[in-house]
């Protein structure tokens, strides 16, 4: 009951839902926006989504810490800046012009950033929810619900691609985003 019949629980699995759109959607998708609409190299644009989850690392561990110290606990605020950032962020990549190759890297960086703080913030949020007994039927349930998101990212940004270019893909994670 701790976890099934609470709302807030279904809150965070939504935004799980839509953490992983984005995520996983710059895993696979991103190398080639890179290389077809930015003209990189497959090399280059395997560095720069490196670099994209090396400071996905640094989002996690500068969103649990906000939220511990700054915010007293509260995950909420932490991770709907956190998204309202990725949202621009996202903007700034996907617009950056070809040519500026290190900015739309640092833009990719920030990318990650943005959307790991609150990934992690999904996690620690089920904990806070659940009671001590349902803490990983919690956690497993919000997981299952990113890899809801993985799995409409894989197959709707593909299609999206094919339909309306990269505009429909990255409107589909700006609105993920923003949701």
């Amino acid at each position: 009951r701790k976890v099934f019949i609470n709302r807030n629980m279904w809150y965070i699995s939504f935004a799980n839902i839509c953490i992983y759109i984005v995520r996983i959607g710059i895993i696979f998708w991103g190398p080639l926006f890179l290389k077809e609409h930015k003209g990189i190299s497959l090399t280059h644009a395997g560095w720069q989504v490196a670099g994209y989850e090396v400071a996905g690392l640094l989002g996690g561990f500068a969103a649990g810490w906000l939220s511990d110290r700054v915010f007293k606990g509260q995950r909420g605020p932490v991770g709907a800046v956190c998204m309202i950032c990725l949202a621009i962020t996202l903007i700034i990549f996907w617009q950056m012009p070809s040519g500026y190759d290190r900015f739309g890297a640092i833009a990719l960086s920030l990318v990650g950033f943005f959307v790991y703080g609150p990934q992690v913030l999904v996690g620690v949020a089920s904990a806070d929810f659940a009671s001590k007994k349902a803490i990983g039927t919690a956690n497993g349930f919000v997981g299952t619900m990113g890899y809801v998101g993985s799995a409409l990212s894989g197959v709707c940004v593909g299609w999206l691609i094919d339909e309306t270019g990269w505009f429909g893909a990255f409107s589909f994670f700006i609105v993920a985003a923003l949701l």
